[in-house]
């Protein structure tokens, strides 16, 4: 088990997630491997706002949070199955996706993206991608 916390190292209180890998797998995982610290906390952020949205909007009785290397990426998918969201609220230009446009911006510093799916009465899956081999 791996637990996420902000880059500047683990808190006083427990991890803001536990990572559990769904069964071992030879050569996949983190090991003992760091990201950067921009984008460990980017992602620390996104997760922590990803579950937030999910615990107060979407009424779901599960979540899960995957976070993995994919080549020369780190992917961090946060999915649901929940109420979903309502379209004119997923819109990027719409006042109530603060949360949207804040993982954006937060994405953009570390050269990321992400992407939202839902529907409605089915969930909502949000897949981030961060490259880890950025110019400098």
């Amino acid at each position: 088990m791996r637990s996420l916390y902000p880059a500047s190292g683990p808190p006083n209180g427990p991890p803001a997630v536990h990572l559990l890998p769904p069964r071992p797998t030879p050569g996949f995982g983190f090991g003992e491997r760091r990201l950067p610290p921009d984008i460990e906390s980017a992602l620390y952020r996104i997760v922590q706002e990803g579950i937030t949205n999910v615990v107060r909007h979407a009424h779901a009785t599960r979540v899960g949070v995957i976070l993995e290397f994919r080549g020369s990426d780190v992917i961090c998918i946060i999915e649901d199955n929940g109420c979903g969201i309502p379209p004119e609220q997923a819109d990027e230009h719409s006042s109530r996706s603060l949360g949207l446009v804040g993982m954006r911006e937060r994405l953009a510093s570390v050269d990321g993206t992400v992407e939202l799916e839902t529907e409605a009465g089915r969930g909502t899956a949000l897949f981030v991608r961060v490259p880890l081999g950025r110019p400098s």
